[in-house]
């Protein structure tokens, strides 16, 4: 075990639902030492909105496209694809980390 459940209560709120899943990603992940262990937690709180949230939305308006992925989208695609979050989805992570194309 490399989390206990007071530290994943204290981190996340909810020991329960979250002490498996981080310990099976760190594990996982061989993300062992502690400033490692900090930094993962960290990170996945930042991500979920403080362990609250577990679904990205990918609602964006084709500014906010365009500020988050500069190259991966023109200025007519983002306009395009504005809000179309399956759209989003698959320009921005299609092809990429293990996800099929586009």
């Amino acid at each position: 075990m490399i989390l206990s459940r007071e530290l994943v209560q204290a981190v996340t709120g909810d020991a329960d639902r979250w002490h498996g899943p981080l310990e099976a990603a760190l594990r996982r992940w061989q993300i062992t030492t502690p400033t490692r262990v900090a930094m993962f937690l960290a990170q996945c709180g930042h991500e979920s909105g403080g362990y609250r949230l577990v679904v990205e939305s990918l609602r964006y308006s084709a500014d906010a496209i365009l500020r988050t992925w500069p190259n991966r989208f023109s200025a007519d695609d983002a306009k395009a694809m504005a809000h179309d979050e399956q759209r989003i989805a698959e320009r921005a992570y299609g092809g990429r980390m293990g996800n099929g194309p586009e």
